[in-house]
C-alpha cells in the first residue's frame, strides 16, 4: 500500500503531488516531516534515484581506462586522381556505354 492510498488522494491530486515534491526537491535533512505522505514518498523514490545515478556514474568511469598517448603521424598525400572527360551512360539494361555511343544515341 502507497502513501497516497493511505492518505486518501485521487489520483489527480496525487500526480500533482508527486510533480511538486520533484520539483521542489530537498535533502533528506531539510525535509519538513509534516509535509503530506505523498511528497515525502516521492523524495525517498528520488533519493533513491540519485543513489543509483552516483552509482552507474563510478562504475561506468572505473570501466574506462584511458590510452597512453602516441605521436602523431601524418602521411603524405595521395596523389590526385583527374576527373573523367565525359559522364557515362548507363542504358535500360543497365549497362554501361562508353561515351562516344552515348553520344550516338543522345542524337537519334
Amino acid at each position: 500500500m502507497n502513501a497516497a492510498d493511505r492518505a486518501g488522494v485521487d489520483l489527480i491530486q496525487e500526480l500533482r503531488l508527486r510533480k511538486w515534491a520533484r520539483d521542489h526537491y530537498v535533502p533528506i535533512h531539510e525535509r519538513n516531516r509534516h509535509w503530506h505522505p505523498v511528497v515525502l514518498e516521492e523524495m525517498e523514490f528520488r533519493d533513491n534515484e540519485l543513489v543509483n545515478d552516483f552509482f552507474w556514474q563510478d562504475l561506468l568511469a572505473a570501466s574506462f581506462v584511458p590510452l597512453e598517448p602516441v605521436e602523431r603521424r601524418y602521411d603524405a598525400a595521395h596523389p590526385a586522381v583527374p576527373a573523367p572527360r565525359r559522364p557515362l551512360a548507363i542504358d535500360a539494361e543497365e549497362r554501361v556505354i562508353s561515351a562516344s555511343a552515348a553520344d550516338r544515341r543522345i542524337r537519334r
